[in-house]
């Protein structure tokens, strides 16, 4: 997950979903959430979540850094809850990472259902 606006960008769902993924995990796999964009908050404990921060993509080894983590990346998830127009999205598709995000504002231009990932209706949650 990429972005700076906690509520916006959904990331309560987002550590719903991979709290889920892990209660229900099938031959151990074990999920994690990476969140470039917001440092972790004092009083958060959820042991599945690293956060990086905000990186400057103007800064040589912070782009780095930003790259690195969409290399590694299996899928790029942003439940955002309003977008115009994610530049996250065509990010994404550089690293040919399926996205999971709703259909909110121009998300759809940029998320093509079942081809490059799913954006989901605004009324599905964290369990859809």
């Amino acid at each position: 997950l990429v972005g700076v606006e906690w509520k916006r960008k959904g990331v309560d769902i987002a550590l719903d979903i991979v709290a889920k993924l892990n209660e229900n995990s099938l031959a151990g796999y074990h999920y994690t959430l990476t969140i470039v964009g917001l440092d972790k908050p004092s009083d958060f404990t959820q042991s599945d979540v690293i956060f990086k921060g905000r990186l400057d993509k103007n800064d040589p080894a912070e782009l780095s850094s930003l790259q690195a983590e969409y290399e590694q990346a299996d899928l790029f998830l942003l439940p955002t809850q309003a977008e115009v127009a994610g530049i996250v999205f065509a990010e994404a598709a550089m690293y040919a990472l399926p996205v999971f995000t709703y259909n909110t504002g121009g998300v759809s231009q940029y998320v093509l259902n079942g081809k490059t990932g799913y954006a989901l209706p605004t009324s599905a949650n964290s369990t859809d």
